[in-house]
């Protein structure tokens, strides 16, 4: 029994280790909710009623937003302008196929307005406007007609695009007041596959606000990435660059991973004089895997915002080398000194570790195993012996 309890505390000691050496950064999830707010900007122009068509065109809207859930994911972008009496929304939810929602609110969905419909093809499925009581179920306040609203959809294979027209003022059906040069609470919220409404699957944090600008703002100029990369410095320890066009000096770049918890806020740096910004983060990533890495410029007055993204593959290249071409021992590549002085795997020791305590954990479970089929073995084996004594003595 002894031996068998310390096979037991070896095999929790390597799983204990392994969760440790895959979680080594020490990241903690962020999101958008670890800032205390988010300002976007809505842009007069000139509304066309016929172009509230379930489609974004490429000159339709100012700009994009990229917006984050509280986990991190860029579910959904949002583009919005007003003419000083409406207000047009376009918000394409990615590879979401279910309700999409336009809430407006300082608290999310306490006592907000939400605005939400579904969508099949090109046709909106129960499109209505209701008031938020919390994290219960809203009560129905009007349908699009009443509020002299109107809504677009397309769903197609990458998610769902939607399109509102919206009054500034709904207080005539206990809505929201807006006016041109107020900043307002807004959110959003989408569900993966439900067009009737129920609880989200993804919804943005409460602290986002948008400002409507006068008309004698001029429209913003375009931001865009023109490069993004990630290379190794040193081990764990990557360097991560962008290259901003036309952003002015000491833009705040976010830095971000994506990972099996969201994504994770990695951190900020300004952009210098040449549109160039650097990051260098300490990213944990296991051999065989692959992470993305994103990059965001959040939006200012004049100025759009923009994303970019990068992927970054572990050491599984140098391992494949190490592993198929020494420990293998392929005639081809038979060059053991590549096994002993190759620098990114020691400088990537953690990664070393995690696949000898994966191989030493499978052993492990082998000889449990084993030892568990030996035992019923001699229990089995001592009943016969037992059954053939009782059958001799009788």
């Amino acid at each position: 029994m002894k031996s068998k309890w310390s096979y037991i505390s070896i095999l929790l000691f390597f799983l204990l280790t392994l969760q440790i050496v895959s979680n080594g950064n020490g990241n903690v999830v962020a999101s958008q909710n670890q800032s205390p707010t988010f300002n976007y900007f809505m842009y007069y122009s000139q509304i066309n009623q016929s172009e509230v068509d379930g489609t974004i065109g490429n000159t339709e809207y100012p700009e994009a937003n990229q917006i984050l859930s509280v986990d991190g994911y860029n579910f959904a972008d949002v583009s919005f302008v007003h003419n000083g009496s409406y207000m047009k929304i376009g918000i394409k939810a990615h590879n979401l196929f279910g309700w999409v929602g336009f809430g407006v609110g300082d608290n999310g969905m306490l006592n907000g307005t939400l605005i939400t419909t579904g969508a099949s093809g090109n046709t909106p499925v129960g499109a209505s406007i209701w008031k938020g009581i919390g994290n219960e179920f809203p009560n129905f306040i009007s349908s699009f007609e009443n509020a002299n609203a109107s809504v677009a959809v397309n769903e197609d294979s990458e998610g769902t695009t939607v399109e509102f027209l919206l009054p500034l003022n709904l207080t005539s059906i206990g809505g929201y007041d807006w006016s041109v040069g107020g900043t307002y609470g807004f959110f959003l919220a989408a569900h993966k596959d439900s067009d009737a409404l129920t609880y989200h699957t993804y919804h943005a944090p409460r602290n986002l606000k948008v400002t409507l600008l006068s008309q004698a703002v001029g429209l913003p100029q375009t931001v865009s990435i023109s490069s993004f990369s990630a290379s190794v410095l040193n081990g764990e320890v990557y360097l991560l660059t962008a290259k901003l066009s036309n952003a002015p000096t000491g833009t705040d770049v976010e830095f971000y991973m994506n990972t099996t918890f969201g994504g994770v806020l990695l951190g900020t740096n300004q952009t210098d004089s040449t549109g160039n910004v650097q990051l260098t983060a300490n990213l944990s990533i296991s051999t065989f895997e692959k992470a993305t890495v994103w990059v965001k410029v959040n939006p200012q007055q004049g100025f759009t915002g923009a994303m970019a993204t990068a992927t970054i593959s572990g050491l599984q290249a140098e391992f494949e080398d190490i592993y198929v071409h020494n420990i293998v021992a392929d005639p081809e590549y038979d060059n053991k000194e590549l096994f002993l002085i190759n620098p990114n795997l020691l400088n990537n020791a953690g990664h070393l570790i995690g696949a000898v305590l994966i191989y030493g954990l499978m052993l492990i479970i082998v000889m449990l195993i084993w030892e568990y089929v030996a035992a019923i073995m001699k229990l089995a084996y001592i009943s016969l012996v037992g059954k053939r004594m009782e059958a001799e003595n009788e």
